[in-house]
């Protein structure tokens, strides 16, 4: 007896070592095997796998990397307070919180500074299989008051043979507008993870409930001209050791990184960056300070290295001075 995957299931899974290329195929496939579902284009119980999260960036011309990255280092933050900062380069996100009176109904930044800790004590305990960070609340299901509730259910780390698997468990993903920055996200998390705690990095997986798009992109040939995009991406050879966290340093590379983005955030002359030991860290840094000094208007220079940051600073989307 032979079964056939019907039109709307997920072939599965999407896996490979190249994040992008696998996005490309998930793309590919909601497009020509989702099915309409109201106003959306949609693929059920789709699973898709890294292989190496240190590939974890999609090179593909959004309009949102700068705030991809101001969201990661809220999330990142243990000193975060709800709004957080990354909401000033994403104009969607300035219109939910006017709507919301200010403050977010609900963000992955306050998740990150009660539980993460808690993740990291765990994984060093010998109950490593109950390091599962929450981000759906039964209360988003009883209460009816909150004006959003959050793709992520649970954030499940793992560890084997001394490396640090994840595996992400969603409700959603609109596989245009959200699934790239989700990708990159989590990866980037189970980066920091790894590297606090000195351990290899193993798979990442991504299991989602379904994946969507609205219908009037294939109606505007958007889909298509996205597909070529990626198909057509010159994508770097390979990812050295310096696109990542440190584990000797991660932890000084992170206290750097919030004072150096809280003086530009005042104006301030900033220096320092070259203290920053990660690579990765000291271009994510930068790239923010740019952001940050380009919206109070005062210009802010560097010379960007790897491959996402030249990426991400050659589209100039919030990086540029206003005048």
């Amino acid at each position: 007896m032979t079964f056939s995957t019907p039109k709307g299931l997920s072939p599965a899974p999407f896996q490979g070592d190249r994040i992008h290329r696998v996005y490309e195929d998930l793309l590919e496939k909601v497009h020509t095997r989702g099915e309409l579902q109201g106003k959306t284009i949609d693929l059920l119980g789709v699973n898709l796998i890294s292989f190496n999260p240190l590939d974890s960036f999609i090179f593909v011309k959004k309009q949102h990397w700068t705030w991809a990255l101001a969201e990661m280092s809220d999330r990142l933050n243990p000193n975060f307070v709800n709004p957080g900062m990354a909401y000033h380069f994403r104009p969607t996100w300035k219109k939910k919180l006017a709507k919301e009176g200010g403050i977010f109904c609900y963000t992955y930044g306050e998740v990150y500074r009660k539980q993460l800790p808690r993740i990291l004590k765990r994984l060093r305990s010998k109950s490593t299989r109950e390091a599962i960070m929450t981000v759906w609340h039964p209360n988003h299901l009883i209460d009816d008051s909150y004006e959003r509730t959050p793709c992520t259910l649970t954030l499940h780390f793992l560890i084997r043979d001394g490396a640090l698997h994840l595996i992400v468990n969603m409700r959603t993903n609109d596989v245009i507008n959200l699934l790239p920055y989700d990708l990159l996200h989590h990866m980037l998390l189970q980066r920091y993870v790894a590297a606090k705690m000195k351990l290899q990095l193993g798979q990442y997986r991504h299991n989602v409930g379904h994946v969507y798009y609205q219908k009037k992109r294939a109606a505007t040939g958007n889909i298509e001209r996205v597909l070529a995009e990626l198909h057509g991406a010159e994508l770097p050879e390979e990812f050295p050791g310096s696109w990542d966290f440190w584990s000797g340093t991660v932890d000084a590379d992170m206290r750097l990184h919030y004072i150096l983005l809280t003086e530009a955030r005042k104006g301030l002359s900033v220096a320092g960056l070259s203290a920053i030991e990660s690579s990765f860290v000291r271009e994510w840094t930068a790239i923010l300070i740019m952001a940050e000094q380009a919206r109070l208007g005062e210009p802010f220079e560097y010379k960007f290295e790897l491959p996402m940051f030249r990426f991400i600073h050659q589209l100039g989307y919030n990086l540029r001075r206003k005048r």
